[in-house]
């Protein structure tokens, strides 16, 4: 079992003014005695803080060093989601089976290693901002007969108090092999993934007060083929040449469907 914790915090601070006497003061010493209050062009600061809290764990198990098993699991939670959705849980498994291990391969002296696997398991996305769920105030001034008096009102971007994780689920099929002496080896997998819960700040009615809005809508999908191969053309005792085909991704670009013919067309 694993935990992490990840915090970040940042402060800035400014202040704009002309007509300081010496270059070499910088902004040490701007007080009222050497920089008039009508040469304060402006000033500002702001301290922006998020955290990320985490909780892992995996078990592992093989039987027969043929069937082998993963099981896995994290908990995460981000400060900058809303209450009461800021914790989401995200399960993994696979199953392999090492086939090069069989009695029926054992005799294969071509085949070092051969392994199918079959996996699924979700992940989640917080990448959003600070705050956003929260509803910022705004400083204005209010007319008041002849004067002007200070007050606040409501950012245009209305709080979510049901902002929560975007979520992927992806399932994937696979097969790693090794042959002819472990010259030859690589991997083939077939995907497909879903992802649901996006956010995203989104457009609503001018009635309610504001404009926009940070909302868990809409999903995508995605599917495709991954294929590596790595070769070692020569090797002569302590000198070894590889060769490494680039991996063939097809999956945003393509489909499924099309990646299979771009594959038979390379």
């Amino acid at each position: 079992m694993l935990q992490s914790q990840t915090k970040y915090n940042t402060e800035a601070n400014s202040v704009d003014a002309i007509g300081i006497p010496f270059a070499s003061q910088k902004w040490n010493a701007l007080t009222n005695a050497n920089i008039p209050a009508s040469n304060l062009m402006g000033y500002s600061s702001s301290l922006t803080e998020k955290q990320l809290l985490s909780y892992m764990a995996r078990l592992n198990y093989g039987f027969a060093d043929k069937y082998l098993l993963t099981v896995s699991a994290r908990s995460d939670g981000a400060s900058q989601l809303a209450e009461g959705h800021k914790y989401s849980l995200f399960p993994s498994a696979a199953l392999a089976w090492r086939i090069s291990q069989e009695d029926f391969l054992k005799g294969a002296n071509w085949v070092n290693d051969l392994k199918v696997r079959i996996g699924a398991g979700v992940t989640g996305n917080s990448a959003i901002d600070p705050y956003a769920t929260q509803g910022a105030i705004t400083p204005v001034f209010y007319p008041s007969g002849s004067t002007l008096v200070p007050g606040s009102a409501p950012s245009s971007v209305l709080a979510n108090q049901a902002l929560g994780w975007e979520k992927t689920i992806q399932y994937n099929v696979g097969v790693d092999y090794s042959i002819l002496n472990r010259r030859v080896s690589g991997s083939i997998d077939v995907y497909t993934s879903k992802t649901t819960d996006l956010l995203m700040q989104r457009s609503i009615p001018t009635v309610t007060g504001y404009t926009t809005t940070y909302a868990n809508i809409g999903e995508t999908a995605n599917k495709g083929i991954d294929l590596s191969i790595n070769s070692v053309n020569i090797k002569a005792g302590p000198i070894s040449l590889n060769l490494k085909l680039p991996l063939f991704h097809a999956a945003r670009r393509y489909g499924l469907d099309k990646a299979i013919y771009y594959l038979l067309n390379l």
